[in-house]
């Protein structure tokens, strides 16, 4: 059973020590109109400002240790491979 915070789910699944993980869900954010309210997606239309809220109020409720490499989300098959010279935005489906 996962357990839902303001913005993003946390499932109950076993993961490696160290490993942690979290599911966005839309509420939580500062976004209006068709992309409210959590918006993530930098290449959407929605206003810039927002969508820069948006993740660090994100980062902010993970705790995240600094800024997380964000996907431009394709539906189909590909997976992006992250490394330490990896693009600051991908395109992948995960």
């Amino acid at each position: 059973m996962a357990t839902e915070e303001a913005g993003y789910w946390v499932p109950d699944w076993p993961v490696p020590y160290g490993v942690r993980s979290a599911i966005t869900v839309r509420s939580g954010g500062v976004s209006q109109g068709a992309y409210a309210s959590l918006n993530l997606g930098d290449h959407v239309g929605d206003a810039p400002e927002a969508v820069a809220r948006n993740r660090e109020r994100l980062r902010a409720m993970l705790e995240l240790p600094g800024e997380p490499r964000w996907l431009q989300q394709e539906h189909g098959t590909g997976v992006a491979t992250l490394t330490a010279a990896s693009a600051r935005s991908l395109e992948a489906d995960g």
